[in-house]
Formats: structure tokens, sequence, C-alpha cells
């Protein structure tokens, strides 16, 4: 492969969208051991809570499977990627929340113990305060709300006291008003540092697209003297050339101008066949506007595959004009002069049919 046809096929690695972006969870440490002693810590608070209560068998099931569940939503909020929690995990976490709080009700009755409104509200705090943490302030609210309501309204629906149950609950309402203010920092030096890396990315891509364009400078060059040197040294020596070598000449300038105004019909074995069409009298011009790398290597491979067809059947004496149209034109390839009667354009699809000969290809009027 030449040094012309390498940097053709080089490019710049980039990333997709939204790579630089903070993932929340991460920024708050919550896929360290730390965050899993938190979730850990949680489990063993309403474990503690149901045992002091000392519920009885059918009640114990039913406590066991909320405080099982609660552990699940706060372990979802935790992890969870995303530079905000993902909406639709804030929403599974408040559903979850909100029918712990129906089945509590429903196996506590009208007079639950405070020790039970204690781990429960536990186990609804810590998911919410989260919540609003990486981004979602508006579902923790609601969750907290929610609860608060089921809880309190199903005691007083019951016939019992919701005052001491709701004063308890509305007990969390600081810690989730520091959750949110938290939140407000957090999303934006999230915001802060999305940019700085962005502008990171960019400078460390443009860097590279600079010491790229050196390198291939350097190997065009290294591939010019190798390939022209020993004749330009000829000449400089005023040495004399037989016709077979003037026109051996003429065609390696050809092939030169090639590499640096249409490159993506370079490379072998097209190279070969405008070398051979050249030697028979063909008068070749290759063009490349840059449409097909828009398409992708297979296009610009294809785009070659059919160039070099469509040379090698050149006559002569004749001129052929093979040319890599502009982007934005439903045409990618055009095949013009007399030496080359046919087809005169091709789509990709005209090149994906490849098969057989004169498949899918049009001539343009």
């Amino acid at each position: 492969m030449s040094a012309p046809e390498r940097h053709h096929g080089a490019a710049t690695p980039t990333r997709g969208p939204g790579t630089d972006e903070v993932d929340s969870s991460e920024m708050l440490g919550l896929r360290t051991r730390a965050a899993t002693a938190i979730v850990g810590g949680l489990a063993t608070v309403m474990l503690l809570g149901i045992l002091l209560t000392r519920p009885a068998p059918g009640r114990l099931a039913v406590e066991a499977a909320v405080a099982l569940v609660l552990t699940a939503v706060t372990f979802l909020v935790f992890r969870s990627r995303g530079a905000r929690l993902p909406s639709r995990a804030a929403a599974v976490a408040t559903g979850f929340l909100g029918a712990t709080a129906l089945v509590s009700v429903g196996a506590n009755g009208a007079d639950p113990d405070l020790v039970t409104v204690a781990w429960l509200n536990t186990g609804w705090i810590v998911p919410q305060t989260y919540m609003a943490a990486r981004g979602r302030p508006w579902w923790a609210v609601g969750s907290f709300a929610g609860n608060a309501a089921v809880l309190a309204g199903g005691v007083a629906v019951l016939g019992g006291d919701a005052a001491p149950v709701l004063g308890y609950v509305i007990g969390s309402v600081p810690l989730l008003l520091m959750s949110i203010v938290f939140g407000l920092a957090i999303e934006r030096r999230a915001r802060d540092i999305t940019a700085l890396r962005s502008r990171s990315r960019e400078k460390t891509d443009e860097q590279a697209a600079a010491a790229a364009a050196l390198v291939a400078r350097d190997e065009r060059l290294g591939w010019v003297r190798a390939t022209a040197g020993p004749m330009l040294e000829r000449i400089a020596a005023g040495e004399r050339f037989t016709e077979a070598e003037l026109r051996d000449v003429a065609i390696l300038e050809a092939h030169i101008r090639d590499t640096i105004r249409a490159p993506g019909l370079t490379g072998e074995p097209l190279d070969a066949a405008v070398r051979a069409a050249r030697r028979r009298g063909v008068t070749v011009i290759l063009l490349d506007d840059g449409g097909a790398r828009e398409e992708g290597p297979a296009i610009v491979a294809r785009c070659r595959e059919v160039a070099r067809a469509r040379v090698t059947a050149a006559s002569e004496p004749g001129r052929i004009v093979v040319r890599l149209l502009p982007p934005g034109r439903p045409d990618v390839l055009s095949v013009a002069g007399d030496a080359s009667p046919g087809p005169r354009s091709y789509t990709v699809a005209d090149l994906d049919a490849a098969g057989s000969a004169g498949a899918g290809i049009r001539t343009a009027e």
C-alpha cells in the first residue's frame, strides 16, 4: 500500500454523543464500597425495626418483603448510570416506594408502631434523597409527599390517629431539602466538568490531527522521493532519455498528480490499471471531491473496483474521466469520456448492487 493510500485510509478517532458527560452515580461515589455499606446499613436498620416490633409470622413475612423491595429500590437509584438519574428509573423507584406505603398500611392497620414508622421512613428517605441529589428533585418530592399521604391517610381512614405518624415522617423534610440543594450544586459542577472534558477532548483531537498530518506529509514526501528520486537525479545530471523513458516519466508525473488530487482513487490494483491504460495511449483523469468518503470505506473500495474495470476496458486513443462526486449528491461516482462508453453515474445503491456487470447501474442523461 502506497503512502498516499495509507493517508487516505486513516481516520481520526472520535467519540459518540454523550461520552463527555459525567455519570452522577460515579461522581457521588455510588459505585464504591462505601455506597454498598450504606445500602447494607439501610437493610440492617429495617431488619432491626422489624424485629423490635415482634410481629406475628404473617406480618413478619410482609414486612420482610417490604424491606427487601426498599433495599432493591435503593440499589436501583444508586446504580443507574447517567448524567442524571434516568427518568424511567425514577418512575420505577417512585412506584415501588408508593406500593410499600400501601402494603404497610394494610399490614399495620390503624395503630402502627412508631418503630415501624421509623424504619419505613428510613427505607423511603434514603432513595428519595439520592433521587434529588441525582437531578430528579420533583420525583423525590412527589414520592415523599405521596408516601406521607398514603401512610397518614390510611391510618386516618382506618380510624387511627394520623398526627404522630405524619409528624414523624415530616421530620425528614429538612434532609430532603438539603439533598435537593446538594443535587443542584452537583448538577452545576457536573456541567462544568462535562464542558472541561469536551474542551480537553477537542484539543487532544486537534493535536492528534495535526500530528497525523505531519506524519502523512512525511510519508508522502518519502514516497515521492523514493518513486521519482532516481528520475530526478538523472534529470539533474543532464542525462538523455529514450522515448520509452520519457513516456514512463510522464506516467509517473501523472500518477503523483493523481495521489494529490484524487487520493480516493489511488492504490493497487487501480494504479496498475491506470498505468497500463496510459501506456496504451488513453488519457486518464482522476478527480476526488470527497463525497464517497462520507459513505464509508466499503463504498470507496467499490468505487475503485468500478473505476478499475472501466479504465481497463477503455479504448485507445481516447479520454476517460473518473470522478468521486462532492457530498450531498445522489450519485457518488461518475465516469465520462469517449474512451469509455456506457453508464456514466453510480449511486450508492448501484455500487452495493455489485453482482453481475451492469446490475443496478443507470446512465445519466
